[in-house]
């Protein structure tokens, strides 16, 4: 690891509590096959103060497995072409 910081803004009103963030790169070198695309998941538990009342609507949270499949674009990328 070289050290870099990254950030990203979580909703101003967001409620005050326990979660869990999930982050992943997607290769596609091999995606070109159905069920071949790799995932390389990282999640993070962060916790949140304030007195926000925001909570996350039922499109923005995801369940593992299950997200994706195969047929997805961006997941499966029949035209990607190996070196």
């Amino acid at each position: 690891m070289d050290g870099s910081v990254y950030s990203t803004n979580l909703p101003d009103n967001l409620a005050p509590g326990q979660y869990l963030v999930r982050h992943e790169i997607i290769a596609l070198h091999l995606a070109n096959e159905k069920g071949k695309a790799e995932f390389y998941p990282s999640c993070q538990q962060i916790k949140v103060g304030g007195n926000g009342t925001g909570v996350p609507t039922d499109d923005e949270l995801l369940s593992f497995p299950g997200t994706y499949s195969d047929d997805d674009p961006g997941i499966y990328t029949p035209n990607v072409r190996h070196s």
